[in-house]
């Protein structure tokens, strides 16, 4: 999982994103979402995910919004973070096609697959907050 990371984030870099960035700026949209739902959405815990969303506040990427209830956080891309996300996913895009030529397509996609087959039967024996 190491190298895959180095792979993919030295794509990324190109951007100036890093891989838990990708993540995030993935699964926001101009939509305001909370905290709640992106770490459901995303498997991770609101304490990570805040941690994880910090830089992106900082970037500009990210803007938090008061919703209906004003005891909850939402946050959505500014224009700056689908701009950003724009590079990214074109980077992204470059570091699939390299992964591929590496590997080759047809292990690429068996590959992928395994993961989530994997993943599939490994989320059952985690615990409930994960």
């Amino acid at each position: 999982m190491r190298r895959m990371t180095v792979f993919y984030e030295s794509h990324l870099r190109a951007a100036g994103v890093k891989l838990s960035q990708y993540s995030l700026l993935a699964n926001l949209s101009d939509t305001p979402q909370s905290v709640l739902d992106l770490a459901n959405r995303l498997e991770m815990d609101r304490t990570t995910l805040t941690r994880n969303l910090n830089p992106l506040l900082a970037a500009g990427w990210v803007e938090s919004c008061t919703c209906h209830d004003a005891r909850k956080r939402e946050y959505k891309l500014t224009a700056d973070g689908n701009a950003a996300f724009a590079r990214a996913r074109a980077e992204w895009a470059k570091a699939q096609l390299a992964l591929e030529a590496q590997l080759g397509r047809d292990y690429v996609a068996r590959l992928n697959l395994d993961l989530e087959n994997t993943l599939a039967q490994l989320k059952p024996a985690l615990p409930d907050d994960n």
